[in-house]
């Protein structure tokens, strides 16, 4: 158990070559951008942010075009698998192990 914790917890190079395979998966990319998209549309109104930043004359597209949903999560999808965001992710998970 000791080892395992060195190795995983305690060594930075090994926590971030775990992180990486973990963002890498399609599977994890999914969820994540499934739960990304879910939690944003749970804590902002979109359509609402949506209109404030559209000019006057599309604004009424400001409803249609927050109930896309889907299209939002392939997108966040899509930037996960991209190399920037997966370095943020790895980044990010490192960070928590240094407290």
């Amino acid at each position: 158990m000791a080892g395992w914790i060195n190795r995983q917890l305690l060594d930075n190079h090994e926590w971030n070559k775990a992180s990486a395979r973990i963002v890498r998966d399609p599977t994890v990319r999914e969820t994540l951008s499934i739960y990304l998209v879910n939690s944003l549309y749970d804590n902002v109104d979109v359509a609402a942010a949506l209109g404030q930043r559209l000019p006057p004359n599309v604004r009424p597209l400001a409803g249609p075009a927050a109930g896309a949903r889907q299209p939002a999560t392939d997108s966040v999808r899509f930037l996960l698998a991209r190399p920037r965001a997966e370095q943020l992710f790895i980044d990010a998970s490192s960070q928590r192990t240094r407290g």
